[in-house]
């Protein structure tokens, strides 16, 4: 490549989001390529149904729909993969490196499965791929892990990495809304896909927190490793009751790191009410990085929609533009250390516990005993009558620390016994400054 050549660009998808990386690429192209100090064009884009409106004005960008046209195409030097999914976004990805091309991607799920072979596939054709818009919208993460926080040994990640599911919370606690209302809201409001579960399982933020760990302690994850659980059981009530002791519920994602082991895991947790993580709401993404230099770091902005991801997709682009002629080298291969074993243990905790228990003599005197029998103390409790059923009252715990094996076995101890109803619903508190877990 001369450095005078305008660098052509093929789009691979040209939904929500490249729809906005295609209009901010055209609309704005003299000052993106004066701050690039490189000219380009996008010259084809690649779409699944060509004879579909999507109100944009593709002006003399040519239409295929036929991907082979792209990661094939000579002429192209930018591959910019907006299709999702493991395939064919794979293949088509991996066809692109070995046809010396570089590649921008917001492929979460793929970095966090197959990076290192796609990292390895761009390293030996000397071309970059990079993936910024793969975790947290907006916030530049990858590149602060990659590059501004290398001089730091990182020994823990704590985020709210998932725009959608903390909107879904946020909706709970603002508005009352049921969990199934505050689901239909966000995809309204466009920061929820029309199929939501990757992200109310959880598993979008696995493969994010993946990615982090990844940039952060070298290691390579199985995905089978993380722990994971989703928001798709949380109740109003345990946040309502949550809130009354003094804690909002959010969706966290969390790696750290003790010796040679990490361990990654996904699941809601309780956060004291003046805990950082806590003040994030709606479709805001924060991380909380913890590290031996600079002890911890606050990045916080919009992590859901289609202009924070397509914010994060056209800083790559831009990226490459700059770079194309440098020693390439945007992998990070160099931090793998082998010798990282992923720990899927779960680290001692407070728990919160919402038992349903008849309004009764000795109810609580049972529960008691029960978290007694496995060492477990009361740290702060609370009962609320129930106005529609009176017979019913939602207890309220917050334990002491306890494993959650113990955890387990008091909830199973407790449910269905004479004066609770039902099963026991558990959350872990979590509270890094103070019980250093």
């Amino acid at each position: 490549m001369s450095q005078n050549k305008q660098l052509k660009i093929g789009l691979l998808g040209a939904g929500t989001v490249g729809g906005g990386v295609f209009n901010t690429l055209t609309k704005d192209k003299e000052s993106l390529s004066r701050k690039a100090a490189s000219g380009y064009e996008i010259s084809i884009i690649c779409v699944k149904n060509l004879t579909k409106n999507r109100n944009i004005d593709f002006g003399e960008a040519r239409l295929t729909d036929d991907p082979l046209e792209i990661v094939d195409n000579n002429d192209i030097d930018i591959v910019i993969e907006l299709i999702g999914g493991m395939e064919p976004a794979k293949t088509l990805i991996l066809k692109a490196l070995k046809n010396k091309k570089h590649v921008v991607t917001a492929n979460k799920a793929l970095i966090a499965s197959c990076g290192i072979e796609l990292f390895e596939e761009a390293q030996k054709n000397n071309v970059f791929i990079l993936y910024e818009a793969s975790v947290a919208g907006a916030i530049p993460i990858i590149k602060l892990m990659s590059e501004s926080f290398v001089a730091s040994n990182i020994n823990r990640i704590e985020g709210i990495i998932n725009g959608t599911t903390n909107f879904v919370l946020s909706g709970m606690e603002e508005r009352g809304l049921s969990l199934a209302s505050a689901v239909s809201e966000a995809q309204d409001r466009g920061f929820a896909e029309t199929d939501p579960s990757a992200d109310i399982s959880g598993s979008d933020a696995a493969n994010k927190i993946c990615i982090l760990a990844y940039l952060a302690f070298g290691a390579v994850i199985d995905m089978s490793r993380i722990y994971c659980e989703g928001i798709e059981d949380i109740q109003l009530q345990d946040i309502i009751l949550a809130k009354q002791l003094g804690y909002k519920i959010k969706h966290l994602a969390i790696a750290s790191r003790d010796g040679d082991n990490i361990n990654l895991r996904v699941h809601p947790a309780l956060l004291p009410e003046e805990h950082p993580l806590a003040k994030i709401d709606n479709e805001m993404n924060a991380i909380l990085t913890y590290g031996e230099l600079f002890e911890k770091i606050l990045c916080s902005g919009p992590g859901a929609g289609s202009l924070p991801t397509a914010s994060a997709v056209i800083a790559d682009v831009l990226e490459v533009l700059r770079l194309q002629h440098a020693c390439l080298d945007s992998t990070n291969l160099s931090l793998l250390d082998q010798s990282i074993k992923v720990d899927f243990c779960i680290p001692i905790s407070q728990y919160y516990l919402r038992i349903m228990a008849h309004d009764q003599a000795g109810t609580l005197a049972l529960i008691t005993k029960i978290l007694a029998s496995e060492g477990i103390s009361i740290e702060a409790i609370i009962q609320r009558a129930e106005e529609s059923d009176s017979e019913h009252v939602p207890i309220a715990i917050v334990t002491s620390r306890s494993s959650k094996t113990g955890i387990d076995a008091v909830c199973e101890k407790l449910s269905n016994k004479d004066g609770i109803l039902g099963t026991v619903t558990k959350y872990r508190v979590e509270n890094y400054e103070k019980g250093k877990t």
